[in-house]
Formats: C-alpha cells, sequence, structure tokens
C-alpha cells in the first residue's frame, strides 16, 4: 500500500470541509480549499488536481439536475453570451481605442438576448468606455457599440463592396 503522508491527509480533510461548505451553501470549494492547500503543495501540482475536481463536481451536479437545464438556461444564456462579447469589445476599446465598433454576423441576430448584458460588462471591464460611453458624454462624441444594419449579410456585402473602392485595385497590385 502505498504512503500517506499527513500533507495528503490534511488535503482530504480541507477537500471534506470544503465540499461540506460547498453542498451547504452552493459555493465556496476553491475558495476554501486552494489558500490553505497552498501551504503543503506547489501551486503547480495543485491547481491542475483543483481543476479537475471542480470540473467533476459540476458535471456531477449538471447531470443530477439535468431536467432543470431548460429553465434556467433562459437566464443564463444572456448571462453567459453578453460577457463574452463584452470582456473581447472591452479589450478591443481598451487596445484601440476607436470612435466605433459595428457587430455584425450571426452574432447579431441575437443582440436583444444579450447587448445589455455586453455593455454592463464592457463598462466594468474597459476603463476607456466606462468614460466614454455614449450614455456619459453623448451621442456623438462617445465610444459607439452598434450591431450592423444588415445583420448578418453585412460582410457579404462588404467583401462585395470592396473591388469598387477606389484605392482596391492599387492596393491588390502592391501584393503580387
Amino acid at each position: 500500500m502505498p504512503s500517506f503522508d499527513s500533507a495528503a491527509l490534511v488535503l482530504v480533510g480541507i477537500s471534506l470541509f470544503a465540499a461540506f461548505v460547498n453542498g451547504a451553501i452552493g459555493y465556496g470549494f476553491s475558495s476554501l480549499t486552494v489558500p490553505l492547500a497552498l501551504v503543503f503543495y506547489t501551486n503547480r501540482i495543485l491547481n491542475p488536481a483543483v481543476v479537475i475536481v471542480e470540473v467533476a463536481m459540476n458535471v456531477y451536479v449538471l447531470v443530477i439536475n439535468a431536467r432543470g437545464v431548460p429553465s434556467v438556461w433562459k437566464r443564463v444564456f444572456p448571462i453567459l453570451f453578453g460577457l463574452l462579447p463584452g470582456i473581447g469589445i472591452g479589450a478591443m476599446v481598451n487596445a484601440l481605442n476607436l470612435p466605433m465598433y459595428v457587430i455584425g454576423g450571426g452574432v447579431s441576430s441575437a443582440w436583444d438576448a444579450f447587448a445589455t448584458t455586453m455593455f454592463e460588462e464592457m463598462k466594468f471591464r474597459s476603463s476607456i468606455y466606462s468614460l466614454t460611453s455614449p450614455d456619459r458624454i453623448g451621442h456623438e462624441k462617445g465610444t459607439i457599440i452598434t450591431r450592423a444594419l444588415l445583420g448578418s449579410d453585412a460582410g457579404l456585402y462588404g467583401a462585395a463592396r470592396l473591388p469598387m473602392l477606389e484605392g482596391f485595385s492599387q492596393l491588390e497590385k502592391g501584393r503580387h
């Protein structure tokens, strides 16, 4: 039988306590396990172990509560898909600081479902957008983020229009 050192025993105790707290209030496993277990194990060893345990616990909870997923999904969808564009576009605003960003393609067809959450997340993540949002300094001067008027066809129209632009033929000559 392999040796079971005291650090492993303490880790098991910490994990059981954290699992108890997680079961009682619904969160806290990593918040309790990681700081206490870092005393005994390095970050390189602990992080993969905690991730594996967390994924296994979350999959288990999802399987147990599978019947409730459709009703919860209606509330999760705007949060989940509003955060992702909010984080990405917020980072672009911080890096580029352009006056306008246009969201097109298939994403624009779900605009009403995620736009509110996206703007809230961008105000939180992007210091530039929080200072230059249209509701703060006016629509004409602020950073504008809008959906493409052509919806999911915007890229197609843009690609079709590109050869008609004046400088496009000179641009192509420079490539060859």
